[in-house]
């Protein structure tokens, strides 16, 4: 599990991508600490890079969340 500094790091975002993205719900719900904090698994870390690449694709926003949903 990595914490979402972590989770940036390795995805070349910022935190403040990483809750957009969960806001606009890209990414599957992403589990927490007792303390609230996020926490981000490997499988999350991949659900990030598929959605940098589709929207390096250009592909938009509202059709990410159609496919992820």
């Amino acid at each position: 599990m990595y914490s979402a500094k972590e989770a940036a790091e390795m995805t070349g975002l910022t935190t403040a991508t990483l809750r957009y993205y969960e806001k606009e719900q890209l990414l599957p719900a992403i589990e927490r600490t007792e303390q609230r904090y996020r926490q981000y698994s490997d499988t999350d870390i991949e659900w990030i890079n598929m959605v940098q690449c589709l929207r390096m694709a250009n592909v938009p926003i509202r059709s990410i969340r159609e496919y992820i949903l």
